[in-house]
């Protein structure tokens, strides 16, 4: 499989520059799939799909600023990392975008998605449902990150089917983020802000989306949900390893490059 190359990119925060890191294979294609992770993870959750297509796609994939080795930011919310999509959706090499994005991944593709002249054509979102409307408290933020810190026996455990060295380059990559975190006392800082992530109106961004998409959920959330694909998922997906869920996202996303109808689809969109 062809490996991603890691680029850094740079954007104004405030009054200082900020660098994150964008991981991409460089190839020429129709379609660039771009990948966003979920809230202290990063890119490598996905990994398994990403590998899916790095070989044959223009495959771009977003370290947001304040995650794994990118800069810290001065204010975390969507507003700061839709920037970041930005950045990398105007030099994709492709003229049609496919974004896949896991929790607010997935937010801030949809929310890409609902502007009229907007390259996206398909956007896959999964394990958004923890930001509708939920409050989060210093308490929570901390409770999470003692039992990450205790849990990497459980994680082993859980994902017993998966080599460990594989999981400490993935999964395990949450704790390192979680840790430089408390260590600086960047928490410290954030916490009075996570509350915008987890006061979503769901429900309006999705339905907001112009784009053709896939929403994979628990119930409550994808019965609310208009002209989507929709799949039930009552759990949360986190490490994206199993072969279910990867088929089924591959194949969607295969299914949408490979529609006759799609461009004229897209150009309905800018018209409208």
């Amino acid at each position: 499989m062809r490996k991603l190359l890691k680029k850094l990119y740079r954007k104004i925060d405030g009054n200082r520059f900020v660098n994150f890191d964008v991981f991409c294979n460089n190839i020429q294609s129709k379609f660039s799939i771009v990948f966003a992770h979920n809230i202290l993870n990063n890119h490598q959750d996905m990994q398994f799909l990403i590998d899916k297509f790095s070989d044959t796609h223009n495959v771009i994939a977003i370290d947001f600023s304040g995650h794994a080795g990118s800069d810290n930011l001065n204010e975390y919310n969507y507003d700061s990392y839709l920037s970041d999509c930005l950045s990398v959706i105007n030099q994709a090499n492709s003229k049609y975008i496919i974004w896949i994005g896991q929790g607010i991944g997935g937010i801030i593709g949809a929310k890409l998605a609902s502007h009229i002249a907007n390259p996206i054509v398909g956007l896959v979102a999964f394990d958004c449902d923890q930001f509708s409307n939920n409050n989060v408290s210093s308490n929570d933020v901390e409770y999470e990150y003692n039992n990450l810190i205790e849990a990497k026996e459980a994680i082993y455990s859980k994902y017993s089917d998966i080599d460990r060295n594989i999981l400490d380059k993935f999964s395990l990559n949450k704790y390192k983020v979680m840790n430089e975190m408390f260590v600086n006392n960047y928490h410290i800082g954030i916490i009075a802000q996570l509350d915008n992530f987890f006061n979503c109106d769901l429900v309006k961004i999705f339905n907001d989306v112009r784009s053709r998409a896939l929403l994979i959920g628990k119930k409550d959330l994808i019965d609310k949900v208009n002209d989507m694909d929709v799949c039930k998922e009552e759990h949360e997906i986190k490490l994206l390893h199993k072969e279910e869920h990867i088929n089924l996202i591959h194949g969607w996303v295969t299914d949408i490059m490979n529609d006759p109808h799609m461009f004229l689809n897209q150009f309905k969109k800018y018209m409208s």
